[in-house]
C-alpha cells in the first residue's frame, strides 16, 4: 500500500472524450446476432414435426355430431393441427380449452374464446358443457 499513497487520494483523470450517455453505453453490450435467422433454423431442427392426420370416416362424423351439438357458452378442449411455415403436411399437434362462441361457417372456423381454429385441422373435441357448472361430456 506504501508505494502507491502517492496517487491514492488524487482525483480521477478528465478525459479528453465527451460523456457518453447510458442508454448508448448500453447499446455497446447488446446482444449480437452476426447470421440472421440463424438461431431459429438451430431451434426448427430440436421440434418434433408430424404428419398431418387424416381422419377416418367414422371420426369425421363423430366430430360433425359434436360440432352442430356445441352451443355458445360450452367449455370444449380441442386438439388441431397446426402446419409448419415451410410445409403445410408437417407440422405439431396442439391442444386449447376454452370457451366455444360460434362457428365460422364462411371462413370454416371454430372460434373459441382467445383461439380461432380451421376447421380442416381440427382433430378432436372434447367439451364439458356449460362454463357455470353444468358438465355434461360432448359425445
Amino acid at each position: 500500500m506504501k508505494r502507491y499513497n502517492d496517487i491514492l487520494h488524487l482525483s480521477r483523470p478528465a478525459s479528453r472524450h465527451p460523456r457518453m450517455h447510458r442508454q448508448d453505453r448500453a447499446k455497446l453490450f447488446a446482444p449480437f446476432a452476426a447470421l440472421s435467422g440463424f438461431e431459429d433454423s438451430v431451434h426448427a431442427r430440436d421440434r418434433l414435426l408430424f404428419p398431418r392426420a387424416v381422419l377416418a370416416d367414422d371420426a369425421q362424423l363423430r366430430l360433425d355430431r359434436k360440432l352442430r351439438r356445441l352451443e355458445p357458452g360450452d367449455y370444449v378442449t380441442a386438439v388441431y393441427f397446426l402446419p409448419e411455415k415451410t410445409t403445410a403436411e408437417e407440422g405439431r399437434y396442439l391442444t386449447v380449452s376454452s370457451l366455444f362462441l360460434k362457428i365460422d361457417e364462411v371462413r370454416q372456423r371454430l372460434c373459441l374464446d382467445g383461439a380461432s381454429i380451421p376447421l380442416e385441422d381440427l382433430v378432436e373435441l372434447t367439451g364439458m358443457g356449460e362454463a357455470e357448472g353444468h358438465y355434461e361430456p360432448l359425445q
